[in-house]
């Protein structure tokens, strides 16, 4: 797979994650090369200047390159659960879960509104990243009528084999 920098159109599409989770994603990646992989879909990775100089001298065209944060279609970007993981610590927009909850959002189940135990500020529709009471990601999910759709999480790793 070629590998290539951001373009300033892809990096703008990028950045529909501050306005969707709070999150400053040019503090948080600073220092830091953002790569899209060409292929049939348009794979976003973060890495180091290191692995981009390396990716210029190879022969042949790996699979991937640093950690894979979601993927740019139509337009849109779609975060992965890794890239919602790297900027959890960063992002406003994100609710708070007790142990019996995590347990259930783990196993794909919808967050109601009496259990979560602490939230910023959200509207109908609008995405949220679900994390437990020490602020570690499970979930990414979207504020739907007194829940909090559970969009993909953690245990998804585990269940997609079904």
């Amino acid at each position: 797979m070629k590998f290539r920098q951001l373009n300033e159109e892809e990096l703008e599409i990028l950045r529909s994650i501050n306005r969707e989770f709070g999150a400053d994603i040019d503090s948080i990646f600073k220092g830091k090369k953002l790569l899209v992989a060409l292929g049939e879909r348009k794979e976003v990775f973060v890495t180091n200047g290191d692995t981009l100089d390396v990716l210029e001298k190879m022969k042949k065209e790996p699979y991937s390159a640093g950690l894979f944060i979601g993927e740019i279609k139509k337009k849109k970007f779609m975060l992965s659960l890794e890239g919602a993981a790297l900027i959890s610590k960063h992002a406003k927009n994100k609710i708070f879960v007790g142990s019996k909850t995590e347990q259930l959002v783990l196993y794909g189940r919808d967050v109601f509104s009496n259990s979560i135990l602490k939230s910023s500020e959200l509207s109908e529709g609008s995405k949220c990243l679900i994390v437990n009471e020490s602020d570690e990601l499970i979930a990414i999910g979207r504020v739907k009528k007194g829940i909090v759709e559970n969009l993909i999480d953690r245990g998804w790793y585990l269940r997609k084999g079904e």
